[in-house]
């Protein structure tokens, strides 16, 4: 019975160690060699009211440069579909 008690206690004090050691390594200060500028920055545009970046207007815009009626795959499953 004794044992047991003993055996259990030392899982408990080997959770709690780790855990101590997961909580020490993800709080440890790392310095950062990324510095965020103006100058680095590559989307400029299109902006919101408050002045960020309107990432949804900016993908939109990305994603359709250079899209036709001839090479879009969506008009033909639209018609293939129907609406």
């Amino acid at each position: 019975m004794a044992s047991k008690r003993k055996s259990r206690w030392r899982v408990v004090i080997v959770v709690l160690v780790c855990i101590i050691a997961i909580v020490l390594v993800l709080h440890w200060p790392i310095e950062s060699k990324i510095t965020i500028s103006r100058e680095m920055t590559y989307i400029l545009g299109p902006l919101n009211a408050d002045g960020t970046v309107n990432y949804v207007a900016y993908m939109d815009a990305k994603a359709s440069e250079g899209v036709t009626k001839d090479n879009n795959a969506a008009v033909l499953l639209i018609q293939a579909l129907g609406p």
